[in-house]
Order: structure tokens, then C-alpha cells, then sequence
């Protein structure tokens, strides 16, 4: 019977969308102001085409309306992406946040190649974006800093590189390498500029004291004491240890995939 709901509201909502051209952003609780809408449909229109792979973010007003309960948002999302003929390609690639306001339940669904793509931890860091912010209903915010880490993951999924339990972004590190070599550079030549100064200054006095010294009577000088002293210097070092993989806190990696085809991260915002 839910089903029969669904498909319902879903052929009502295809006619709305056909008129609209809001394909991607399907906000049927009017959560987002026309501007927040026009900006966000234009962001997941321009990722879900240069990656070939379709983003969606849903809102309702209450999934109970359809018949489904506070914790079939899973389904209730499967059932929404399959009846909507959702994703690209004929593996329905795909990646879906739904959310029903009523209860403030949310699910990420991926499909098709969303499954490699947006990994078990990596649905977790999508939750982390957008987290604050819904908990302080800034729907618009939350939404803007899941579509980053979106494209962020869709950007190195297709580099070969999925998001995944201990995850190393070569570039972060290379990008800043020359200007740090920059730096250090002319951090060195400043010390060396001064330290060269400071030779010049020393041998300038020691020799202006030599030569003093020549016009000296011996008798004059008395040498009362004498006194060497070392002043013993310490440093430390802290390690900062690291863990990834099977160590790190019980992630072991890759992505749980239902017998739908589907996977998800689901929770209340």
C-alpha cells in the first residue's frame, strides 16, 4: 500500500518537475527559499553532469503520510529512487539525501557506482558536513557543505582514489610544497644574511681588541680569576601517533551494500 502512496505523489511530483526543471533538487517540504532553490538545483546539476553520476537531495513534510514508519526512512528512500527512476547510466549511479522533517530523519542512499564511490566512512564525513547546521535548521548551509564533500569524494573517486578509512590526499600535501620551499629559502638566507653580519661584527671587535691589546703594558694586566661554564641545553620531541585501517577505532573500510543494490547512512539531524 505504501508503495501505491508513493507512486501516487511521485507521478504528481514527475508533472511538477517536467515544469519546473528541477530535477535534482526536489524540495516538497519547502524547507529553502526560490533563491537557496535556484542556487543548489545549478550546483547539483553542474556535479551530477561533469561526473556523470546523479546527486539528489529530497525533502518531505512526513514519510508517514505514505504509510512508512519512524524507522523505514531506508526504504522509504529505496523505494522514492527506484519509483523516480533516479541515477545515471543504466546502473542508476547515484547519490541521494532524503530527509522527512516531521521526525528530523535523514538517509544518504548511494546506488550503481555511489556504492564505491561513497564508502561506509565516507557517508559518515557527509554526515559530519551537513550535521551542525541542520541541528540549527540552516537547511541551506548544511545542504552547501554536503555538496562540497560530495564533489570533494566524486573528484577522487574518479582519480581512483575513493574516500575511505585512512585516506591520503597526495595533492593536499604537494600542492603547497613549493611555496614551502620558498619559505625555507628565504628564511635561510635571512639567518645566513645576519649570522654573516654577526661573523663580520665579531672579528671587527676582536681585532680592534688584539690591536689594543699591543699598545698594553704586561704589567699592567692582572688576571684575578678564571671560569669556564657550560650551560646544558634540552630539547624534546612528542610523537603524535596515527591509526588507519582495522586499528583505527574498528573501521575496516569499503561500503555495506543491502540486497536492494543499495547502501546507506541513515540517523535523525
Amino acid at each position: 500500500m505504501k508503495k501505491i502512496f508513493l507512486s501516487i505523489f511521485i507521478s504528481i511530483a514527475l508533472f511538477v518537475n517536467a515544469v519546473s526543471a528541477e530535477e535534482y533538487l526536489m524540495d516538497y517540504a519547502n524547507i529553502l527559499s526560490e533563491s537557496e532553490k535556484i542556487m543548489l538545483e545549478e550546483d547539483l546539476a553542474d556535479i551530477s553532469d561533469l561526473y556523470n553520476f546523479g546527486v539528489y537531495l529530497v525533502t518531505f513534510e512526513d514519510m508517514a503520510e505514505y504509510d512508512y514508519g519512524e524507522y523505514e526512512i531506508e526504504e522509504f528512500a529505496e523505494d522514492f529512487y527506484m519509483e523516480n527512476n533516479l541515477g545515471h547510466n543504466e546502473s542508476k549511479d547515484g547519490l541521494m539525501l532524503i530527509m522527512s522533517m516531521a521526525g528530523r530523519d535523514f538517509d544518504i542512499m548511494a546506488y550503481g557506482a555511489g556504492n564505491e564511490a561513497f564508502t561506509d566512512y565516507g557517508k559518515d564525513k557527509l554526515v559530519d558536513a551537513f550535521a551542525s547546521a541542520f541541528r540549527e535548521d540552516e537547511w541551506f548551509v548544511g545542504m552547501s557543505k554536503y555538496l562540497d564533500k560530495v564533489e570533494y569524494m566524486l573528484k577522487w573517486y574518479e582519480r581512483g582514489h575513493p574516500y575511505d578509512v585512512g585516506f591520503f590526499n597526495p595533492a593536499a600535501k604537494l600542492e603547497g610544497l613549493p611555496m614551502n620551499i620558498l619559505r625555507a629559502l628565504i628564511f635561510a638566507l635571512i639567518i645566513a644574511y645576519f649570522s654573516s653580519k654577526a661573523a663580520k661584527k665579531g672579528l671587527k671587535t676582536i681585532s680592534q681588541a688584539v690591536t689594543a691589546f699591543a699598545y698594553m703594558d704586561s704589567s699592567d694586566i692582572e688576571l684575578t680569576r678564571k671560569e669556564d661554564k657550560y650551560i646544558r641545553t634540552t630539547s624534546s620531541v612528542r610523537y603524535i601517533s596515527t591509526s588507519s585501517g582495522s586499528s583505527g577505532g574498528g573501521h575496516y573500510g569499503g561500503t555495506t551494500v543491502h540486497s536492494s543494490g543499495a547502501s546507506h547512512r541513515s540517523g535523525k539531524f
